[in-house]
């Protein structure tokens, strides 16, 4: 009990779960502070603090887009909070005590001194698990000894006694009642500001749009109609108003409001391979000089990716113009490819039923491991801290459930036979960034290995080299 009430002590006072200020929070708490203090009120700044919530490249959006999966507004971009000028993670809240937002925040506690939130929450279910057995016992001993007491002719009872079991029996259904609370939240992966609207909560979220080909491939008539919103990341920056071109990456230069352009029926059934028409093929073009790939000679498509496979296709990618005002496309064509790569579009959609739960893994046990802990001893111990702290997943900042599942083979994102069914654990994802790096788990270094790098070394300097002299 003593120390799980120190750990979580000690998580709140030095390593509490807030989130880091915004640039302009600074100032608006100054002047909070100012109207409460002054009698004049605060002072008049000029200016707008919520300045990057408008702005494109608003710093923190990489956070969210990075990942396939989180909750978003009406417009498709993630909650934003006035008081601390951020984007609001997945499952994060204001704490108007402390003024500061929490991560997975749960309540405010004054006993331990500040706000319980994800690094935290598991500690606090120890402490007052362990706390209101200790007042039964204390309630159990206190109340026999009464008991005798009452019982023997000519011995007074000890007040003393009386008074212990009663400090015994309010604590001890205090926090009796705080642990059965906490658990019942855990089980349901939930938090107590999640749990006031939880029956007719709706969540909104950005869900990852599959390729062209991979929706062809499930259904060809999903592939060649929209029913949903969409927003791609990052945000497309407006042009210019004096009309000077900036020079940015090409990236800012995509536009955006046809990267998801649903694609015909023909090309849906090609992509299915439905039909006998190549993949690599084109469309019948208006002015008739539009070639294939294959038809283009070689020394024309030496430096040019295939985007046959690519989630957006080739004729809907950028807008040529703009690019050729700013950089010499076959200078720079590796810099687009990967450009292009970067840009992300999203669907915004909605979960089916009043009161699903998006972080609901389906099992009451997946749910109390998440927070936890996989291990039993991590139940107990106050030592680690618990999974959710962990965000290095790729799909998501938590895990997510079969809900979303769901949501996402509604719009034949994946076949019905992908949705996982209640209380199956979704293994891991691999991290896209780190797929070409092998695993060093469980494996011992080789001679092998050291040869192998410097061959992989000089041929990344011989690429290196070979780029920079065409620069040149």
């Amino acid at each position: 009990m003593a120390s799980s009430f120190f750990r979580v002590v000690y998580l709140t006072t030095f390593d509490p779960p807030y989130a880091p200020l915004g640039a302009g929070a600074a100032g608006i708490q100054r002047n909070k502070k100012r109207a409460n203090d002054d009698i004049g009120g605060g002072e008049y700044t000029p200016g707008d603090f919520d300045g990057s919530k408008n702005d494109p490249d608003s710093p923190g959006l990489e956070l969210f887009y990075t990942k396939d999966i989180f909750c978003v507004e009406n417009d498709g971009k993630p909650k934003w909070c006035s008081e601390c000028c951020i984007w609001k993670l997945d499952r994060q809240h204001h704490c108007s005590v402390v003024g500061r937002c929490i991560y997975k925040m749960d309540h405010f506690c004054p006993w331990v001194g500040g706000p319980i939130g994800e690094n935290n929450f598991k500690f606090f279910i120890q402490f007052v698990g362990y706390t209101s057995l200790f007042c039964i016992n204390v309630l159990v001993v206190m109340a026999v000894y009464v008991h005798r007491q009452r019982s023997t002719q000519g011995v007074s009872v000890n007040h003393h006694f009386i008074a212990v079991l009663a400090l015994a029996a309010f604590f001890g259904l205090f926090t009796g009642t705080m642990f059965l609370t906490s658990v019942r939240l855990a089980i349901n992966n939930l938090t107590q500001v999640e749990d006031i609207t939880r029956l007719g909560k709706i969540h909104r979220l950005a869900i990852l749009k599959p390729s062209p080909q991979r929706l062809a491939e499930i259904n060809v008539t999903a592939a060649s109609t929209q029913t949903y919103s969409e927003i791609t990341y990052p945000l497309d920056i407006p042009a210019p108003l004096d009309g000077i071109p900036v020079n940015r990456p090409y990236v800012k230069t995509i536009r955006h409001d046809r990267l998801s352009e649903p694609i015909s029926v023909n090309d849906a059934r090609r992509m299915a391979g439905l039909t006998n028409l190549p993949t690599n093929a084109t469309i019948e073009p208006a002015n008739g000089n539009v070639q294939s790939r294959d038809e283009l000679p070689e020394s024309t498509t030496a430096g040019i990716p295939d985007n046959s496979s690519n989630t957006f296709p080739s004729s809907q990618n950028i807008e040529a113009p703009a690019i050729r005002g700013l950089q010499k496309p076959t200078e720079n064509i590796w810099r687009f490819s990967r450009d292009q790569r970067a840009v992300r579009t999203f669907a915004i959609l909605e979960t089916l039923t009043p009161g699903d739960n998006p972080w609901d893994l389906g099992s009451a046990l997946l749910n109390w491991e998440t927070v936890m802990g996989e291990h039993f001893l991590d139940w107990f111990l106050p030592m680690k801290r618990s999974p959710c702290c962990n965000h290095e997943n790729t799909e998501s900042h938590f895990s997510i459930g079969p809900s979303v599942d769901r949501i996402r083979a509604s719009v034949c994102f994946i076949p019905p036979n992908e949705v996982r069914p209640e209380g199956h654990r979704q293994r891991a994802r691999p991290n896209r960034h780190r797929k070409d790096k092998p695993s060093q788990s469980g494996r011992h270094f080789s001679p092998n290995d050291e040869e192998m790098g410097r061959k992989t070394d000089e041929t990344e300097l011989r690429d290196l080299r070979a780029r920079n002299s065409r620069h040149r």
